[in-house]
């Protein structure tokens, strides 16, 4: 904790990368960059290949840790887990913003079929989750410490699917001021009646074609 698991992932992908470019075999040398992020939540390896017509693509590899790499108990938002700077004394605050991004990293893996179950059929979807990253990076929302990230944004707008706030009928831009609507309920974020952000996903064994169904009810 206190960002020594990020430290230790941008170490293993700078090795990662390193090990790509020296391979004989697969001819990377100069094509391999490390993409790093704000506070590391999004790093990751490039290898960038340009096709006969000059036009560049790239292949991105993510890292992420076990899902017990932690006791969820230690990611509650109630708890402090960045140290005080140059370790002076006083009272640690919570780091909610800190643990919730560190959760849903972990649980990433865990989430992929979940979302990939909801967004392929639903087209009107994905194009409101690019729109949310756009809204998102023009506001500076992924760049600061109490931000987010392009993952939560995508499983925000599957819980508001899974909840049936939004599906696969909708514009993508209905979709989008719809879920503007509901993260604007800020003040009953702790309040499952009035705040969808506030229920739970639901998602457990066959969860993922419950949710899918919902989308594209």
């Amino acid at each position: 904790l206190c960002r020594r698991y990020h430290a230790r992932k941008a170490l293993y992908l700078r090795q990662l990368a390193d090990a790509l470019e020296a391979h004989d075999r697969l001819d990377l040398r100069g094509r391999v960059r490390v993409r790093e992020t704000a506070f590391g939540y999004d790093d990751a390896v490039e290898v960038v290949h340009k096709d006969e017509g000059n036009r560049e693509w790239s292949v991105r590899v993510l890292a992420v840790g076990s899902a017990d790499a932690f006791p969820m108990g230690k990611l509650h938002p109630g708890r402090a887990n960045l140290r005080l700077k140059g370790g002076g004394e006083g009272v640690e605050k919570p780091s909610p913003a800190y643990n919730a991004r560190l959760a849903a990293e972990l649980r990433s893996l865990a989430l992929h079929d979940v979302l990939s179950s909801t967004l392929l059929p639903a087209a009107s979807l994905r194009e409101a989750v690019i729109l949310l990253k756009v809204w998102a990076a023009q506001r500076g929302l992924m760049r600061c410490d109490d931000g987010v990230t392009s993952h939560l944004l995508t499983v925000m707008l599957v819980h508001l699917a899974a909840h049936g706030r939004v599906d696969a009928t909708m514009t993508s831009l209905q979709v989008f001021r719809t879920f503007l609507a509901e993260l604007a309920q800020t003040g009953n974020l702790m309040n499952p009646k009035k705040n969808v952000f506030a229920s739970p996903l639901g998602v457990s064994e066959g969860g993922a074609a419950a949710v899918a169904g919902a989308a594209g009810a």
